[in-house]
């Protein structure tokens, strides 16, 4: 149940701050000018998500990588004795 819950906070916390960059971008770097912000709010948001797509696609590669290398140091072991 704990893990649900830190799951359900995580998350809503992620969404939240990715929800307000559309704002903190327009209304801190542009001083609420939605002409001058023009396209940077949607790269920002495109970059975002290629981003987060890479890492969820390395973490697999990188758990894959690690245990590898625990096959490797048992059969290393295995062989040495």
């Amino acid at each position: 149940m704990k893990l649900c819950g830190a799951t359900f906070l995580v998350f809503n916390g992620f969404q939240m701050v990715a929800s307000f960059s559309y704002f903190i971008i327009v209304f801190y770097m542009y001083k609420g000018s939605y002409e001058a912000a023009g396209t940077v709010p949607a790269l920002f948001s495109i970059i975002g998500a290629v981003v987060t797509s890479c890492f969820s696609n390395s973490s697999g590669y990188l758990f894959w990588q690690i245990n590898l290398a625990k096959k490797m140091h048992s059969l290393f072991q295995l062989l040495s004795q």
